[in-house]
């Protein structure tokens, strides 16, 4: 078969098409279908896709590197492709800059983090102060300087004439930054996000919601949507997915008194009601699985903020993270025990062998056969109620009940919780039972 010539003359119809004038045109544009000139005008290239597993980093925020600290990344880092650890922190009160630093040895491979807090002082004004930062954070060798500045959308470009300044100041290492999907619609953020070796997309929200509002950190349906957008900037990106939660509390008109995250607990006023905002490992877990599936070539990996440290309220345990990075639906298995002493008491204790933390809010019943009940008392939150009309048909029956579902904390992982004790006359069997609470 004759291969067709390399070079050919115009056909006919093109040569007509040639010399229509503009107006004519526009005209002939104006007669095509709409989905036609959708097809004509959306001349955006498609997105280059990719499948299978990526990179899973983590996040160490802590400014104090405790002995909890230093156990979770010396035993629990090497699960990671990398930990990015915070190595200082600026942050303005008015004209006054402060700056804190994080001592620490930086793990094998770890990148480090410089957070900057929100200021109205210009950036250039401070470009000397934080170069001079980044090069001593630089001097310890991570693999990357990830800058996390809380930077208003209309000051983009300004924040980009500093990112080039602090990524000459640290050459060769990798420069990054945070951002934010509010930005993704902003031109000034593709001239930034071409200023840097990368950036890290901060799908999660620390938004406290209104008191009967339905809330999560994390909205898996809007992540997709924010890749794909992320996609189109044409850089090389991570997605920063949430494991951590927190407290919000309001008074009795709805309006917020405060957030309560790691760290001394907080008292709360009279009649505050407490809401507990979390991140859903089994959504967390499902939403990588859709990206393991099919994302977007650019989407390099994921960094979870943050590493679980042993002792932490507010965010995952470790099997949690665990089966999450094995590619597994975490999921509670709740269960209550009771067991007599030797002193012949009864202790009722609730057992949670799944691997994601567990709600309290339930309720336990007891039953026995023929015995006489001598004293009893509930534990942490919980109320002990005797049920009635039982004895004489030689049973008795009682319940263990949440009082209010905002105070209690979650069973973790293998852990379990007293919920209290029973002090029982001839009695050798106890059948126990539990059932959430209606919300």
């Amino acid at each position: 078969m004759a291969l067709p010539p390399p070079h050919r003359s115009a056909l006919p119809a093109e040569r007509e098409l040639n010399r229509l004038s503009p107006n004519r045109l526009f005209g002939l544009v104006l007669c095509l279908p709409f989905g036609l000139l959708l097809a004509v005008f959306d001349a955006r290239p498609a997105i280059e896709r990719a499948h299978g597993d990526f990179p899973h980093d983590a996040y160490v925020w802590q400014r104090d590197w405790s002995p909890e600290v230093r156990a979770a990344v010396k035993r629990r880092g090497p699960a990671f492709s990398r930990l990015v650890v915070l190595g200082a922190e600026v942050s303005y009160a008015g004209d006054r800059r402060s700056m804190i630093r994080v001592a620490h040895e930086l793990p094998r491979g770890a990148g480090v983090a410089l957070r900057v807090g929100p200021t109205r002082r210009s950036l250039s004004a401070e470009t000397a102060a934080l170069a001079a930062v980044a090069r001593e954070l630089a001097a310890a060798g991570p693999s990357e300087l990830q800058i996390d500045f809380d930077c208003p959308s209309g000051r983009l470009d300004e924040y980009r004439e500093l990112v080039l300044q602090l990524r000459a100041a640290v050459a060769p290492i990798p420069l990054v930054i945070t951002a934010l999907p509010s930005w993704l619609d902003h031109r000034a953020f593709r001239r930034l996000a071409h200023a840097c070796d990368g950036f890290v997309l901060q799908v999660h929200s620390v938004e406290a919601p209104g008191p009967g509002e339905r809330f999560r950190i994390c909205d898996p349906d809007a992540a997709r949507r924010f890749v794909e957008r992320a996609a189109r900037i044409k850089r090389p990106f991570r997605v920063a997915l949430p494991t951590y939660g927190y407290l919000a509390g309001f008074d009795g008109n709805g309006r917020l008194l405060g957030l309560q995250a790691e760290g001394p607990g907080r008292h709360w006023p009279a009649g505050t009601r407490v809401r507990r905002i979390e991140s859903d490992p089994a959504a967390m877990s499902a939403l990588v699985a859709s990206w393991r599936a099919d994302r977007p070539a650019a989407m390099r990996g994921v960094i979870w903020y943050r590493l679980p440290v042993d002792r932490e309220r507010y965010n995952w345990k470790w099997p949690t993270m665990s089966a999450v990075l094995r590619g597994e639906l975490p999921a509670a298995r709740l269960a209550v025990n009771a067991a007599r002493d030797r002193d012949g008491l009864w202790q009722v204790t609730l057992v949670n062998s799944g691997d994601a933390d567990a709600h309290t809010y339930v309720e336990v019943s007891l039953s026995w056969g023929d015995g006489a009940l001598i004293a009893a008392d509930a534990l942490g939150g919980f109320e002990f109620i005797e049920e009635d009309g039982l004895a004489e048909r030689g049973a008795g029956r009682a319940l263990l009940r949440a009082r209010e579902r905002h105070v209690f904390e979650r069973v973790g992982p293998g852990e379990r919780r007293a919920l209290g004790w029973l002090r029982l006359s001839g009695v050798e069997t106890m059948e126990v039972s539990v059932a959430p609470l209606a919300q």
